[in-house]
């Protein structure tokens, strides 16, 4: 594991993948009005600071296609609702990507 992984208890590598999960199934369970997009989006600027950039990378992916997936399982959202959410999916990846290069950056400067 990298430098960022030993700063954090095993357990908060899980957290970013939690919230993947739980965004997912907000999405797919009814009501439609509920919406899991708040929680992917959390998990994606999470997993920059806590994990190392390569799971960043994965769990970023893996949120997007979560993201394109649920648009295409909830055929009464609007189109462009379902592009709005992988905006917001999109811009979380970079920003928890570039998170976790600062971290990685700073933190080497700190110690």
């Amino acid at each position: 594991m990298d430098r960022i992984g030993r700063r954090w208890p095993a357990y908060a590598g899980v957290v970013p993948w939690a919230l993947l999960v739980l965004g997912i199934v907000m999405d797919l369970a009814p009501p439609k009005e509920v919406s899991g997009g708040p929680l992917i989006v959390l998990a994606c600027v999470a997993s920059g600071v806590i994990m190392s950039f390569r799971a960043t990378l994965r769990l970023v992916l893996v949120a997007f296609l979560a993201e394109l997936l649920t648009g295409f399982w909830e055929s009464g959202t609007a189109w462009a609702q379902q592009f709005v959410d992988l905006a917001y999916v999109v811009v979380a990846g970079a920003l928890g990507l570039d998170l976790n290069r600062l971290v990685i950056r700073y933190g080497r400067r700190i110690t």
